[in-house]
């Protein structure tokens, strides 16, 4: 069995440096294995008489959506046939620091593509290297022919329209010139307003119906709150972004405010968070988890969408009005649970000096939210269905929905999102519009996935000025969400990795 503990490598380590012999790590995903690793092993063995191979568990990797594409325990099975490796372990972390730190290999191995570190844009290999060379062992670079394997997973999962689609980006936007769009958010100034909710989930599994009663009876398993509303643009951004403030309004109840306050990412400059004399708008869903996606059997809600009341909104009116031309970017999540009335609605799209809108419908607000409210903003993103109930055409094709809203709205571009059909967007003036497929069918929760398209897509169309690479940022980004469970954010270092491992086709 080669599979070995950690103690175990460890322990083995110390026999073999003792007998004078030496020991070469690869580490790495390894997932679908092909004839490059294979000639990297055989590269690698030629400098030592003990070969050791890490990989990298499932909840570790950062290659993207979809991925591992083989499970561990496959892949774990795989690597064991191979007679070149002499043990191998499996790695919790995302990296190879803390295996190297045990095991001292007097070489570590990298293939070519690793070699220059200014395109590895994580810094691990460096933390790798300096690990390695701290306990006396030396980083090595094998120059064996290499073989992508997200390329030939990309090109076989992919739809093909897809793969053209990222070839063309990639000509006008290399992902070392993407990073460097990205990188200059850093120091833009953002204000986000919008509503608050707290997204409850209760986990349950069906019993069947009762046989006195015509109900579903549900055993309870768990609970989760998650902070929603707002707080998902402020999270998603907040990786990318260390000049944000917000504006939002609560309810006055004790039991939420730390919840709240504990999970605010620690870079926002400004919390502008009103306390009202209603209650905090939370929405509980009732969830059967015994599937690889969450059945949603209903939900209940707990608010009181009236408008604020008038001292709180003259106080917003008054802070916008003095200093909303200080920021570069507005964003404006809008649920319809009355945060956002006329008065703040109009110098909003008076004064910003950028301004993105994402206006939402739901069984809170009845139809009654519409995208129309907001004029002349820079950039609107919505579903197709609030697009279509926005210009009062129950059955318009997609295609020419974007030109109606923005004829309608007076604004500048558009973007729809359709679930698991992609994403259709349009700008004032062009007659072009760009489609993206969607990059997964693999769905474990889309409650968030519309927010993270919408603060991507903004954040990306705002630096890059291009519908295009906004589309496609905002589409991978909803596509990472809808991986997992309740109102995740996204992380900047991962959704980095993931546009890189999408670029190799």
């Amino acid at each position: 069995m080669k599979l070995k503990s950690l103690k175990f490598l460890e322990n083995i380590s110390k026999k073999i440096k003792k007998n004078k012999k030496r020991i070469v790590l690869c580490h790495g995903d390894f997932d679908f294995l092909h004839l490059g690793h294979v000639k990297h092993f055989k590269a690698a063995k030629e400098k030592a008489d003990y070969l050791i191979v890490s990989v990298t568990c499932d909840s570790k990797m950062q290659k993207g959506i979809g991925r591992p594409l083989y499970k561990e325990n496959e892949r774990i099975e795989f690597l064991s046939s191979l007679s070149i490796i002499d043990y191998l372990y499996v790695d919790r972390n995302t990296t190879a620091t803390e295996v190297i730190s045990k095991i001292k290999p007097d070489y570590y191995a990298k293939g070519s593509d690793y070699k220059n570190s200014k395109k590895d844009f994580t810094g691990e290999i460096l933390n790798e290297k300096k690990m390695v060379e701290k306990y006396g062992g030396k980083i090595i670079f094998t120059n064996e022919q290499t073989f992508s394997a997200s390329s030939i997973i990309n090109n076989f999962t992919l739809d093909k329209n897809m793969v053209s689609i990222i070839k063309d980006i990639k000509k006008k936007f290399p992902f070392e010139k993407i990073k460097e769009i990205i990188d200059k958010m850093k120091k833009k100034k953002v204000l986000i307003i919008g509503d608050t909710i707290l997204d409850e989930y209760i986990y349950v599994r069906g019993l069947g119906k009762p046989s006195k009663e015509n109900i579903i009876a549900g055993l309870y398993k768990d609970k989760e709150l998650f902070l929603g509303g707002v707080f998902a643009s402020v999270g998603n951004l907040s990786s990318f972004c260390d000049n944000i403030d917000f504006i939002t309004s609560t309810g006055n109840e004790k039991k939420y405010k730390k919840f709240i306050n504990t999970s605010i990412p620690k870079n926002i400059k400004k919390r502008l968070i009103f306390k009202s004399h209603s209650i905090t708008t939370k929405k509980t869903r009732f969830i059967d988890k015994d599937h690889s996606h969450l059945k949603k059997l209903f939900e209940v809600y707990e608010m009181d969408d009236n408008p604020i009341n008038k001292k709180i909104e003259n106080k917003i009116f008054k802070y916008l009005s003095k200093n909303i031309k200080k920021y570069d970017l507005v964003i404006v999540n809008d649920y319809g649970h009355g945060l956002l009335t006329e008065k703040l609605r109009e110098i909003i799209c008076l004064k910003s000096k950028y301004l993105a809108v994402n206006v939402q419908i739901n069984a809170g607000n009845q139809g009654y939210n519409l995208v129309t409210k907001y004029k002349k903003a820079k950039y609107y993103s919505l579903d197709v269905e609030e697009a279509r109930r926005a210009v009062n055409k129950k059955n318009l094709n997609p295609k020419n929905v974007p030109g109606d809203i923005l004829k309608l709205t007076g604004g500048q571009s558009v973007s729809l999102t359709m679930g698991a059909g992609g994403c259709i967007s349009s700008s004032k003036g062009n007659k072009k519009s760009f489609y993206i497929p969607s990059f997964t069918n693999v769905i474990v929760d889309t409650m968030s996935a519309g927010d993270a398209y919408f603060v991507i897509s903004s954040m990306m169309l705002y630096l890059s000025k291009s519908l295009q690479i906004s589309s496609f940022t905002g589409n991978l980004a909803g596509a990472i969400t809808v991986g997992a469970a309740g109102c995740v954010p996204i992380d900047k270092s991962k959704f980095f990795q993931s546009i890189n491992t999408h670029f190799k086709i």
